[in-house]
């Protein structure tokens, strides 16, 4: 036998192993810990949420629906890492997506605004993109874009 094992219990202390023999108190180690100590703290992670509405402002352009989804992975994201108890970072890139977002909705609703008095002065209602901009003042002059007659 080593280390004064046995198949069977020689007395008081004498614990039985999970090989299924007996071994002496003085080699008692105490129970198994659940798991191994590594020695580091667990890193904090950014929020999936927050990176979510960075890129969906950014793609607001596209149709301004990623400029909406953006204020609302934003809100979210922000509550997400306020109840974190600091294990998520992201707070910084979730605020920028919801500035963004609304900055794309007010340029919607300026466009239609905008497209809806073009409408009244004889457009077909659908807005010209170099005719928005150049009345915002920051693109071609407002003759860009429209038809104009030949006289015959």
């Amino acid at each position: 036998m080593v280390h004064g094992m046995s198949n069977t219990s020689q007395g008081p202390g004498w614990w039985l192993a999970s090989d299924g023999r007996w071994y002496p108190p003085e080699l008692w180690t105490g129970p198994p810990t659940p798991y191994a100590p590594t020695g580091h703290v667990s890193q904090r992670k950014t929020n999936g949420l927050a990176i979510a509405a960075l890129i969906c402002g950014c793609a607001g352009f596209i149709l301004f629906i990623p400029g909406v989804l953006a204020i609302i992975f934003g809100f979210i994201a922000r509550g997400q890492i306020r109840r974190s108890n600091g294990q998520q970072t992201g707070d910084g890139m979730a605020i920028a997506g919801i500035i963004v977002g609304f900055g794309w909705v007010a340029f919607l609703v300026l466009a239609i605004a905008l497209g809806a008095a073009h409408s009244n002065s004889g457009n077909s209602g659908v807005v010209n993109p170099a005719i928005l901009l150049g009345q915002l003042g920051v693109g071609p002059p407002d003759h860009v874009g429209q038809q104009t007659t030949r006289p015959t």
